[in-house]
């Protein structure tokens, strides 16, 4: 059974989500389509954790990697407002980034993932260390890139969230949070959008099902290179931390721990 309303001509969406819903599980999803600048589709159903609560009209998910597009947005606003060019290089705004070889690295560089900074693995010893938003950009700092700007394309499946976090930060000179707030959330009047996701929200939240393991690990993939991350209790501490990460594919683990590390939405 589904909430929400949906225009007649998109039916057949709301038979799809109902068709991906699990019958004997307790599971949730729902979809929010836009047309002409007008809500087409606008429904969910389902329960939003395994306790069987249901899914709501203000339930929210985590939008994993869709932060990037958030991300790459405020940066294109700060752009917009004459604050930065594109063709600068990001140590204008942020000197200590242009270390080790990194001076020549423009912003168009980072948004077309061409800056050769997606190593992590080469960056960190533990992955405790991505809870810490202020180390992490310490660390992008001071990594060194796998090859010469613009030379080849590499997803920065994980670094993207710092980098371009860092620079927002740099030119707007307000914490990454206040910048979102202030040029989309409060604009837009959108409901629900997060990174950081305040304890007093948490209760909106959905828990990810069906995960790709039974036990609390996570695999990041990093170019070449596959890692494995037993034991994430540290997830807990992501709670108190509200740090902003690119991407971060979870197996079976208590997402609801990372709400504070996502871009968090009504409808994804």
């Amino acid at each position: 059974m589904l909430d929400g309303h949906v225009h007649p001509d998109y039916a057949e969406v709301a038979a799809s989500l109902v068709r991906q819903i699990p019958k004997n599980q307790h599971a949730g999803a729902a979809v929010c389509v836009y047309h002409g600048g007008k809500p087409v589709v606008d429904i969910w159903g389902g329960n939003k954790d395994g306790d069987g609560n249901e899914w709501g009209a203000d339930t929210t998910v985590a939008s994993f990697s869709t932060t990037k597009g958030v991300m790459s947005t405020l940066l294109h606003i700060l752009v917009d407002q004459g604050k930065a060019d594109y063709d600068d290089p990001v140590a204008k705004h942020w000197p200590e980034f242009g270390e080790n070889g990194k001076d020549g690295i423009t912003i168009r560089h980072v948004l077309c993932h061409e800056a050769g900074l997606y190593r992590v693995s080469e960056m960190i010893s533990t992955p405790a260390e991505m809870l810490d938003w202020a180390h992490m950009l310490n660390v992008m700092e001071e990594a060194e890139p796998a090859h010469e700007p613009d030379e080849v394309h590499g997803y920065h499946a994980l670094t993207y969230g710092w980098i371009i976090g860092g620079l927002i930060e740099a030119i707007a000179g307000r914490p990454l949070r206040t910048v979102l707030q202030e040029e989309l959330v409060d604009p837009l009047q959108l409901d629900g959008m997060f990174i950081g996701m305040p304890h007093n929200e948490m209760y909106r939240r959905a828990r990810l099902a069906n995960g790709l393991m039974d036990e609390a690990r996570a695999l990041l993939v990093v170019g070449s290179s596959l890692m494995v991350f037993s034991s994430f209790r540290f997830c807990h501490r992501a709670r108190e931390r509200g740090v902003p990460m690119a991407a971060l594919n979870l197996g079976r683990t208590r997402a609801d721990e990372w709400l504070q590390l996502k871009v968090q939405t009504r409808c994804a």
